[in-house]
């Protein structure tokens, strides 16, 4: 399907959500008190979000039963309100497909861009496989890089799957506004907690287990401790904020946890999501073609990698080191060992100082156990 047809299904499926939620579904009678038509307006998009994407209909019954618990009604046939509503929505809206496009004579492919929450790539994913949902102002930069190369392979066979919900189709009024001027005054924008908590929430659906993470550089600073914490896990949600930040009450109501790369300032979180996903993905079974070089990589035994060569023997006068031709296993990797050793101690002090405690932390814990033990049994 088109970027064009996707945008128009969205487009007629967010319209007749929204008039059955009111004039069909309505459970807590507001409408015959005439309340405003938009009292179930926040739950419309992710409706709308869920049908177009196909989701199965025990997930919309699941989404419409926890809104109703949400509502605090303590209905007896909760469940079944919500399936039978949920039924007539799926039955009549979820396979709805627009006319088919016109055939088009040959010629240069003109790529389009679209606003709607949608898998990045045909979803071709396994059942384990680690799914990464992405909210941003700019889903088209996804998948980037990462559709290229080994984690664009893994994509392709559904090692992994990556969506994007785009922040602008819950933005506020015709304008689609997302951002607003800081409480307290202050230079720059900060973006809306009400919109990105719509837009988070179209990331998910009901039972999604995956952490959600905004991408900030006051966060927790992200390592290779947490990438394979990451890659561990069935997936992540990532919010991509820009302008001066986001609200931190969506960062406090999302259960939002931060992440940081380093200290610096981008301009916004979607090269950081890139980098952050790419290195977790390195870690999934399967991604890269030789399973060892994620053990030998730079951080994964908490030291910088030791130096590659390959051919031709000499360049410009700089020969290979001798170790690594002799065919001497024993030396190579002595070798190897004491090079990383060496860059780590000159080049991050910090992570020297990691790997040279950790073990004589690790000892000092031991000798005072047995010590401790020794003195309970003379008592």
């Amino acid at each position: 399907m088109s970027d064009d047809a996707f945008a128009q299904r969205y487009e007629r499926t967010l319209s007749v959500v929204r008039r059955r939620l009111w004039q069909e579904w309505d459970p807590i009678g507001v409408r015959a008190l005439g309340a405003p038509q938009d009292e179930y307006e926040r739950y419309a998009p992710t409706l709308a979000s869920m049908l177009v994407r196909d989701r199965p209909l025990e997930a919309i019954v699941d989404y419409l039963k926890g809104v109703l618990d949400h509502m605090g009604l303590d209905r007896p046939d909760a469940r079944a309100a919500a399936r039978a509503f949920g039924t007539a929505l799926w039955h009549d809206l979820a396979n709805a497909r627009p006319p088919a496009p016109k055939p088009r004579s040959a010629g240069m492919i003109q790529p389009r861009v679209s606003a709607v929450p949608r898998p990045v790539m045909e979803d071709r994913a396994r059942p384990e496989a680690w799914r990464a949902s992405v909210v941003t102002l700019f889903p088209e930069l996804f998948p980037g890089p990462l559709g290229a190369s080994l984690t664009g392979k893994a994509l392709k066979d559904g090692l992994w799957a990556l969506d994007t919900v785009d922040i602008r189709r819950f933005g506020e009024g015709r304008h689609r506004v997302v951002d607003d001027t800081p409480a307290g005054g202050g230079a720059g924008m900060v973006m809306r907690a009400d919109v990105l908590a719509q837009a988070l929430d179209a990331a998910r659906v009901p039972g999604d287990m995956r952490r959600a993470a905004y991408l900030s550089p006051r966060g927790r600073p992200f390592d290779q401790a947490l990438a394979q914490e990451l890659a561990a896990e069935p997936g992540l949600v990532l919010l991509c904020g820009r302008y001066e930040g986001v609200d931190q009450r969506v960062i406090d109501g999302r259960g939002l946890e931060e992440v940081s790369l380093g200290d610096f300032v981008l301009s916004g979180g979607e090269i950081a999501a890139m980098a952050l996903i790419d290195a977790v993905l390195r870690l999934r079974p399967g991604v890269l073609g030789n399973a060892a070089s994620a053990v030998e990589e730079s951080f994964a035994r908490g030291l910088l990698e030791h130096p590659q060569y390959t051919r031709p023997q000499v360049w410009e006068g700089r020969a290979i080191p001798e170790v690594l031709t002799s065919g001497d296993h024993a030396r190579i990797a002595r070798w190897r060992q004491e090079e990383a050793e060496r860059l780590t101690k000159e080049r991050r002090p910090e992570l020297w100082r990691a790997f040279t405690e950790g073990p004589r932390a690790a000892s000092e814990q031991s000798d005072a156990a047995k010590r401790g033990k020794a003195a309970r049994q003379e008592d």
